[in-house]
């Protein structure tokens, strides 16, 4: 959405992000393709660094972060604004 200006469409933008070993492994089992064939493809893309300039709220996704409670504070605060 970021990289096709799709967020100016919305009021808030959440991010998510994980290490990038994880997202190609996931990417390679999803897509059924070898972890090497998957770098170029993330690699072409934004960076995280870059797309945090965007993001009003980021959740991380990896093993060291619960996402539910991510998500839980995340609507916690939008409540608040709305």
């Amino acid at each position: 959405m970021i990289e096709n200006e799709l967020h100016k469409q919305f009021n808030k933008i959440i991010l998510v992000i994980s290490p990038v070993v994880m997202r190609v492994g996931r990417v390679a089992k999803r897509d059924g393709l070898p972890e090497n064939a998957v770098y170029p493809r993330i690699n072409s893309q934004m960076s995280d660094d870059e797309k945090k300039l965007f993001a009003d709220y980021i959740i991380t996704s990896d093993d060291h972060n619960y996402i539910i409670p991510q998500i839980l504070e995340i609507d916690k605060e939008l409540r608040k604004q709305y």
